[in-house]
């Protein structure tokens, strides 16, 4: 999974967990402490992890207004958080305590769909690619 990610929490344990999780998953990964501190990064990233505590649901905001072109996932501390957030344009939103399955299955879930083909080199027919299994060594099912 190739995807460039930008982590905005106020929380450094959260930050190097949420980073850890997206680099095993081959994505690269830039955690920020505030949106101020994130200028130059959201142009880069394809996807923003935001932690609504504090001021994050006022970032979540902002982002959605200056960079619409990335995807959202959302960390809430609680339900009604949550649907604000969906309100916002998060299109992902997690509740506290988070699981790392969850974590990791809403992070694939943001990669782009991918188009890419199988052809059969004896008759030329074009078909769809299976789904890779991206799952790091230690996951289990």
């Amino acid at each position: 999974m190739d995807l460039r990610v930008l982590v905005l929490t106020r929380d450094p344990d959260l930050g190097l967990l949420l980073q850890h999780q997206a680099e095993n998953l081959g994505c690269s990964c830039n955690v920020r402490e505030s949106y101020d501190n994130a200028a130059g990064d959201l142009d880069w990233a394809e996807v923003a992890i935001i932690d609504l505590s504090g001021e994050g649901l006022n970032d979540l905001h902002r982002a959605r207004v200056e960079t619409p072109r990335v995807r959202i996932l959302a960390i809430a501390s609680d339900v009604a958080i949550g649907d604000q957030a969906r309100q916002a344009g998060a299109e992902s939103v997690l509740v506290e305590p988070l699981s790392l399955v969850d974590l990791l299955t809403a992070l694939r879930a943001l990669q782009p769909p991918t188009e890419e083909q199988v052809i059969d080199l004896r008759t030329g027919a074009a078909s769809p690619a299976a789904a890779g299994d991206e799952a790091p060594w230690w996951a289990t099912r």
